[in-house]
């Protein structure tokens, strides 16, 4: 798979509240991938601090609320540098969120397998 790029500033990201998010823009991955290995790395221009959520459920489904859960890795919540990490268990979408900041995030995704 080719990586995926996602650029989030302060106009460009969702808010979460418990574990639902309004707005954002959710990353897609291939959860039936024989191979599920998915690396990311977030990249931090200015002053933020972001938080990698992933989901099980199929955010594709408008009948499904999806829940949102904070990666499982320390660093990728509540973090305010560059940072990267992975999942390697199948999760059907992920997403940053903005918790505060002037600055942006890159987040480049790779996945294993074909798409």
């Amino acid at each position: 798979m080719r990586p995926i790029n996602q650029v989030l500033n302060t106009a460009s990201t969702g808010a979460i509240s418990g574990t639902t998010i309004t707005g954002g823009t959710p990353i897609l991955l291939n959860y039936n991938n024989v191979s599920i290995g998915i690396g990311f790395a977030c990249i931090v221009t200015g002053t933020v601090n972001y938080t990698v959520y992933h989901t099980y459920d199929d955010v594709s489904n408008t009948s499904i609320t999806p829940v949102w859960l904070p990666h499982g890795v320390s660093n990728m919540v509540a973090a305010t540098t560059t940072q990267e990490s992975n999942f390697v268990i199948p999760v059907a979408a992920m997403q940053v969120i903005l918790n505060s900041g002037d600055g942006s995030v890159r987040i480049v995704v790779l996945q294993e397998g074909i798409i």
